[in-house]
C-alpha cells in the first residue's frame, strides 16, 4: 500500500503524506519527483499531510538530501501546505518547497534529533529563506 497519495486535478498534482509515514515514503517521494520532473502537463505541485507535516528520519541522509534537492529543482512551483507541526525531515521538505502556506495550527521546529537531519539541507535553506 502506498505511503504517499498522488492525485491530480487538471494541472495541479497533489502529494499527500500519511499521518505516520515510514521510511518507504522517501522512496515514493523520489519516484514522484522523478515523474513530475518530466510531466509537462503539471503546472503546480501541492504537498500536504494527513495530520502533521512530517517524514520519518531517513535511513540514508545523503540519498534523502538528493531527493529534497530534486524537489527543490522541479521546473514547476512546489507548494507545501502545512496544517500541523512541520518538524525534522518534514521541515526539510517544507524548506525545499518554493512556497510554504501555514495554517493557524502550523508550527516549525528542527527537532531534538538534529544530528539525524544533517545532510537534509535545513542549515542551508533556512538562512536563505529567513535571512541572516
Amino acid at each position: 500500500m502506498p505511503e504517499i497519495a498522488v492525485s491530480r486535478d487538471g494541472h495541479v498534482v497533489s502529494l499527500t503524506l500519511p499521518a505516520a509515514p515510514s521510511h518507504a515514503a522517501w522512496t515514493e517521494l523520489a519516484a514522484a519527483a522523478g515523474a513530475l520532473r518530466d510531466d509537462d502537463s503539471a503546472s503546480v505541485v501541492l504537498v500536504a499531510a494527513d495530520g502533521d507535516f512530517g517524514l520519518a528520519a531517513p535511513d540514508d541522509r545523503i540519498a534523502a538530501g538528493d531527493i529534497l534537492r530534486g524537489i527543490e529543482l522541479l521546473p514547476r512551483p512546489v507548494i507545501a501546505v502545512i496544517e500541523g507541526a512541520a518538524t525534522g525531515a518534514g521541515l526539510a521538505l517544507a524548506l525545499a518547497s518554493d512556497v510554504r502556506i501555514a495554517g493557524e495550527r502550523a508550527s516549525f521546529a528542527a527537532g531534538a534529533a538534529a544530528a539525524e537531519l544533517l545532510g537534509l539541507g535545513i542549515t542551508q535553506r533556512l538562512p536563505r529563506l529567513a535571512g541572516r
